[in-house]
């Protein structure tokens, strides 16, 4: 192919085309492709460094943006360097850049912005808040300022401003909504049910399969029994078992749902209690009355109120693997199965992944055994603990082709499951399994501010720091916990 002058360049617009309509998985696709082939202008090094980012593939837009200096070229340039080194939390680097381009055009909006995200993400919510007091400019900046505003109200405890400003956003029929899961989430939190759910309708219509664009709204069809309903995949793992909760409310309104997942996370749906038709990835239009996204299920419907969106256990585990895992594990002391880190997000992992070594005054209790719920890159930090106090490790859990399944089986013989926030706590809550949650002081919204310790499942306790970043204070109350349930 190369003979033939094939260059990145020639991808690009595909990729912009892809990034615009949120096709990740296909933009994923494209952007692999270009890797083999070489960059030649420092216009299409930007857009690629750019679509890399939109799919959290930060380090590698970082080596691609690396060759244009952020003080020579344009403002664009310089912006998506800060984005980029904030979700690569390289905040020295940040600091350095952010300063030297303050120094060029000093009160810059879109620069200001990028730093009160860094004093947010740093959990220094007061600076955070100090500087966007400061910020007026464009409307497209003041939406971006209005965002983090409201995050920063939230977890200030002034739940009625945050939700004022998504209620603001909710009302403006040219606002960009595409951060909907935060105004969502912010008014689900304020108590405001009605007005999340109208957020929800207000959501963009699914950008794919292009072969159902031409249906109407699943809002405009009138009752939706004997409907039949696809639902668009998004997110990541934890989402879309979070969301599964929703499949057996359907089921009892008569409303037919066919979902299409990834292969590896099917056998996992299935598990779910009146889990969805498996359908193919171009599903025929005919069969189809419309399509919605997983997460608008809850506005399909009719949730009326905060209880209604907790869930009775709903993912079952297969009994090979329950047997399976029964004959591995030992029952003479209480076992906890731990998880400390999910995919690494930017700042959203920076506030919920936990050191290893902050666990350590679990790992070395003598009356209960451990075993490792973790599989992937981060079984790297077990080789630094001592290895008498290290989790029980299982090589092969996991390691069939269909996600979480053989995972499952090991959680249904466990006493107890300790998780950071990461898919783990969502596969152990659908299974009602008893778990705790590990949370820091400025969590994913969907966990709320909310006193009750179960709010999203049942037999599932959250811990909350205190103080950002400081886990040890978490794991002291986590040992109390411990010797309460199991009376040791």
């Amino acid at each position: 192919m190369a003979k033939f002058g094939i260059k990145a360049d020639h991808f690009v617009a595909s990729a912009l085309f892809l990034k615009n309509n949120v096709l990740v998985a296909e933009l994923k696709k494209v952007l692999k492709l270009t890797q083999k082939f070489p960059i030649i202008s420092n216009q299409t090094r930007y857009q690629l460094a750019l679509c890399h980012h939109f799919v959290d593939q930060n380090t590698t837009a970082l080596e691609i943006i690396q060759k244009l200096d952020p003080l020579q070229n344009s403002a664009q340039v310089a912006l998506l360097w800060l984005d980029i080194l904030l979700e690569c939390q390289d905040f020295d680097t940040f600091d350095t850049l952010y300063n030297a381009l303050s120094d060029k055009t000093p009160n810059n909006p879109e620069l200001q912005i990028r730093k009160a995200t860094q004093l947010y993400t740093l959990g220094q919510h007061d600076a955070s808040q100090n500087l966007l007091d400061t910020i007026n400019g464009t409307d497209e900046t003041n939406a971006k300022r209005d965002r983090l505003q409201a995050r920063v109200y939230f977890f200030q405890g002034r739940l009625d401003d945050a939700a004022a400003i998504s209620v603001n956003f909710l009302n403006d029929p040219d606002a960009d909504l595409d951060h909907y899961y935060l105004h969502y989430y912010i008014l689900l939190g304020a108590g405001n049910i009605e007005q999340a759910m109208a957020l929800l309708r207000r959501r963009p219509r699914p950008s794919h399969p292009r072969s159902l664009r031409d249906k109407p709204s699943a809002y405009d069809i009138g009752p939706l029994a004997g409907k039949t309903i696809y639902i668009s995949p998004e997110q990541g793992i934890g989402d879309r078992v979070e969301y599964a909760r929703f499949f057996q409310r359907a089921a009892k309104m008569d409303i037919r749902l066919k979902a299409r997942q990834p292969k590896h996370l099917t056998r996992l749906l299935k598990s779910m209690t009146a889990a969805p038709e498996h359908a193919a990835q171009k599903p025929k239009a005919k069969n189809i009355d419309s399509a919605v996204r997983i997460g608008d299920l809850p506005a399909l419907l009719n949730i009326t109120a905060k209880e209604e969106l907790r869930a009775e256990p709903y993912l079952i585990p297969e009994l090979k693997y329950v047997a399976r895992w029964k004959k591995r594990i030992d029952k003479h002391k209480p076992v906890i199965g731990i998880a400390w880190k999910g995919s690494d997000l930017g700042w959203l992992d920076f506030n919920r992944s936990i050191p290893l070594k902050a666990l350590h005054p679990i790992l070395k209790r003598t009356d209960i055994t451990v075993v490792c719920l973790q599989i992937g890159a981060a079984l790297a930090d077990v080789d630094d603990l001592p290895v008498e106090h290290r989790p029980i490790v299982f090589p092969d859990l996991d390691k069939g082709k269909d996600a979480y399944v053989d995972t499952v089986g090991l959680i249904a013989n466990l006493d107890l499951v300790v998780t950071s926030d990461t898919s783990m706590a969502h596969v152990a809550g659908a299974m009602g399994a008893p778990s705790v949650v590990l949370l820091g002081k400025y969590p994913d919204l969907r966990w709320l501010q909310d006193p009750r310790p179960d709010f999203l499942y049942k037999n599932q306790n959250l811990i909350r720091q205190n103080e950002f970043g400081d886990w040890d204070t978490v794991i002291e109350k986590l040992s109390d916990f411990i010797d309460k349930k199991f009376t040791l």
